[in-house]
């Protein structure tokens, strides 16, 4: 019987599932191409037919998380943001996707505490690199646009601004990854956002 594209499509969002549910479990550096295929119920074949290797299945894995989910630095630089209400309910929606929804909480938790940085993963590590920079350029036009609006305080420097409050978005990803049980509960997300905000709300 021939493939159809729609079946090439199933067994490729089979596979990727399963190497999510893989790497976190093993690690990315201990799991295999065919552990991956046995858990997608695949041939090792089958795989190879998708992926050129397991690099290219991790970094189309990102790929795949990160924008089915719009987890991308734009997030910051959209207009409406405009008070720091608005940029609250950002970082918190954020927060929230990490707590929330499983698969981009094992992928966050894989990245984090599961993987070896290595030259094999080099791309991913770039792109990651880039997206970082890209975020914190994004939040720093934000904060100025906030602080315009007097909604930070005068003395605030938006670049500095940026760069705190990636560190603590990716401070409760990092710490979360290591004690996701009582490092910080999803309940204390709003009160630990107010928190850290505070610091920057004019007198």
């Amino acid at each position: 019987m021939r493939r159809t594209k729609e079946d090439a499509d199933k067994t490729r969002a089979a596979i990727l599932k399963a190497a999510l549910k893989v790497f976190y479990k093993k690690g990315v550096s201990r799991s295999t191409l065919t552990d991956i295929g046995q858990a997608a119920g695949v041939t090792r074949g089958a795989v190879y037919h998708h992926f050129k290797d397991k690099v290219d299945l991790f970094l189309q894995l990102s790929a795949e998380i990160t924008n089915s989910r719009h987890f991308n630095p734009e997030i910051w630089s959209d207009d409406s943001v405009q008070t720091l209400d608005d940029l609250r309910e950002v970082i918190l929606e954020r927060l929230r996707l990490f707590f929330d929804d499983r698969d981009m909480h094992k992928f966050m938790m894989t990245m984090f505490s599961r993987m070896e940085y290595i030259d094999d993963f080099k791309e991913f590590w770039i792109n990651a690199k880039k997206d970082q920079q890209h975020s914190i350029q994004s939040l720093e036009k934000a904060l100025i646009r906030l602080k315009d609006n007097g909604e930070v305080r005068a003395e605030i420097s938006p670049a500095h601004a940026a760069r705190h409050i990636y560190i603590f978005i990716d401070g409760i990803y990092d710490c979360w990854s290591i004690d996701e049980k009582e490092f910080l509960i999803r309940e204390e997300l709003e009160e630990a956002v107010d928190e850290f905000l505070m610091l920057f709300k004019p007198v």
